[in-house]
This record gives C-alpha cells, sequence and structure tokens, in this order.
C-alpha cells in the first residue's frame, strides 16, 4: 500500500477480508489470521496513508459455494442468514462502487453477508 500511495500519489486501497474475520474457527486459523492482520492493516494504513489514499476493506459472507459442497451445505448457509439467501458477485461489485465513489470513507470494513455473523 506503500508502494501504491508512492507511485500513485492519490488513490483508493480495498482490502479484500472475510466475515468470519470476527470468529476463531481452528480449522481456518492460519486463513483467518492472515484476514484479521488484513482488518487492522486496513484500519492502520487508512490514517497513515491519509489524506492523499483511502483505504477500505470488504468482508464478504457466503457469495460462491466451493465446489466441494452440494445444495444441503447452501441450504444450511441460507437458514443461518437473517436475509435468508447468498450473496452474489453483483453484491461485492455494488459494495465496491459504493466505496470507490464515496469520497468521505475511510478505514472502514464494509461486511456483506445478509447478516450471517450476527
Amino acid at each position: 500500500m506503500r508502494e501504491f500511495a508512492r507511485r500513485v500519489g492519490k488513490g483508493h486501497v480495498i482490502n479484500m477480508l472475510d466475515t468470519e474475520i470476527d470468529n476463531n474457527l481452528s480449522e481456518y486459523n492460519v486463513y483467518l489470521l492472515a484476514k484479521k492482520s488484513m482488518a487492522e492493516l486496513t484500519r492502520m494504513a487508512a490514517l497513515e496513508l491519509a489524506p492523499d489514499i483511502r483505504v477500505n476493506g470488504i468482508a464478504p459472507g457466503h457469495v460462491l459455494s466451493p465446489s466441494n459442497r452440494d445444495d444441503t451445505f447452501e441450504q444450511r448457509v441460507r437458514d443461518k442468514t437473517p436475509l435468508r439467501h447468498l450473496g452474489s458477485p453483483d453484491t461485492i461489485t455494488r459494495t465496491l462502487d459504493f466505496l470507490l465513489d464515496t469520497e468521505f470513507v475511510t478505514g472502514e470494513i464494509v461486511v456483506v453477508d445478509g447478516g450471517y455473523r450476527l
């Protein structure tokens, strides 16, 4: 991010995180530790690189199911999600557009998971 800031001067960094960063799933501990660290780095970099570079994150929930999962997996996820449906790639791109277009937002992580983390 520093190199990006040095090269472009003004801009916006969007880090891709995961809705599970608030959890401690031992099965995915290395992956989640990396995502949790990226979340904290997002906030730190937002302070360091302001006012010329805005830094935000998107933490998607279940958008695309892993290829080794069946329809019952998706139904279980839907049942645990307050909005009762999965997201889509379009959901993430609309969130990206919001962050790019909204010039008074930095250091934020937008969770896009239909309420799953609740």
